[in-house]
């Protein structure tokens, strides 16, 4: 008998090739086939969807791995409940927006809040679990600082790394699709939290807040009081510009230098400052790769230019800013939790 497999339909449209045209992603392979069967169009057209996320700039493998582990083929920790009976994914260009049934996105929502309340640990321990993929995603990703020249790999050495990619990157994905799936379909969890708020304002100030109190409340107790990678990038960047300017050497010589050509930077430049300028690089390069920039990856000198950049204006008043934002986010989060009795370690 042919082996039975679980179901779910992963569809994937393209606006550059005949609209008949689908393709079924198993990572690692991709299976096409056409045209549509007559099957998965009814299928497709019988279905109530919702938009899943649109991700500009994607990569499809990396697309169909998180698109995998959505799947009822490979549910996010084994759990059915988690995933989707089917999706559809679209892309134009390289601009990806994915869907999911409308009300299964509910659906699952609602099973992610519910074990959260059943089960108040459960959470943290999938955070926890995205952490340690991370990491491990990270010290392989660190393996390939500098690009290797594949052209010398055979076949076989090739389809390792390939094999070992994969095997890593869906670990990760096994937990970060849970958080991700808690507003999709119409923010369940957010409104769950909204109406938890107002419950507490009503309760502690005797009366129902309006809908203006309310936004301003639940803006202040969701408010970063950590910087995501992203702004630690920015940060990161603005010191290094901070300490070029303050450089007392020879009359800020290292900071005119970047005003200057690339030759005379690589020639010049302080030894410290480059090992910061690496340093830098290899904590955030991949973020260029991964849909945040133009997919290259950096180089030292793609950092200098962006520090050069920052040198034009005044790096410590950004610095600064991004700071106190933060610092100031957490004091008045701190102050609601105190009014409405709850505790900052929960």
């Amino acid at each position: 008998m042919p082996e039975q497999r679980p179901h779910t339909d992963l569809i994937r449209f393209s606006s550059t090739v005949p609209s008949a045209d689908y393709a079924v992603l198993t990572p690692p392979q991709i299976y096409v086939a056409e045209p549509v069967s007559q099957r998965l169009v009814s299928n497709v057209r019988a279905t109530r969807w919702t938009d899943g996320n649109p991700n500009l700039d994607n990569d499809p493998h990396i697309a169909s791995l998180y698109l995998y582990t959505s799947s009822r083929l490979l549910p996010p920790r084994g759990d059915p409940n988690l995933a989707y009976s089917k999706l559809v994914s679209h892309f134009d260009n390289f601009d990806e927006t994915y869907y999911v049934p409308d009300e299964e996105a509910r659906t699952v929502s609602r099973y992610i809040t519910d074990k959260m309340i059943a089960q108040p640990g459960w959470m943290s321990g999938v955070l926890d679990g995205i952490y340690e993929t991370c990491d491990n995603l990270e010290r392989f990703a660190v393996s390939f600082e500098e690009a290797p020249d594949f052209s010398i790999f055979g076949d076989r050495e090739l389809k390792a790394i390939y094999d070992m990619h994969t095997t890593i990157h869906l670990a990760v994905y096994d937990y970060a699709r849970i958080p991700e799936a808690l507003d999709r379909g119409g923010d369940y969890f957010t409104n769950y939290l909204r109406d938890h708020v107002k419950e507490r304002l009503t309760s502690k100030r005797g009366e129902a807040p309006d809908a203006a109190a309310l936004n301003t409340t639940f803006s202040r107790l969701v408010a970063p009081e950590k910087a995501s990678e992203l702004e630690n990038a920015d940060i990161d960047l603005l010191k290094i510009a901070v300490a070029i300017k303050n450089d007392a050497t020879e009359d800020g010589a290292q900071r005119d230098l970047l005003g200057g050509s690339r030759k005379d930077v690589q020639l010049h430049l302080d030894p410290k400052y480059r090992r910061m300028i690496r340093k830098h690089r290899r904590n955030y390069g991949f973020m260029e790769y991964h849909g945040y920039g133009n997919r290259s990856l950096p180089q030292d000198t793609t950092i200098i230019d962006k520090v050069a950049q920052l040198l034009k204006g005044d790096p410590e008043a950004a610095l600064h800013k991004k700071e106190e934002r933060l610092e100031r986010n957490k004091l008045a989060k701190d102050e609601l939790f105190v009014e409405l009795g709850i505790d900052p370690a929960m």
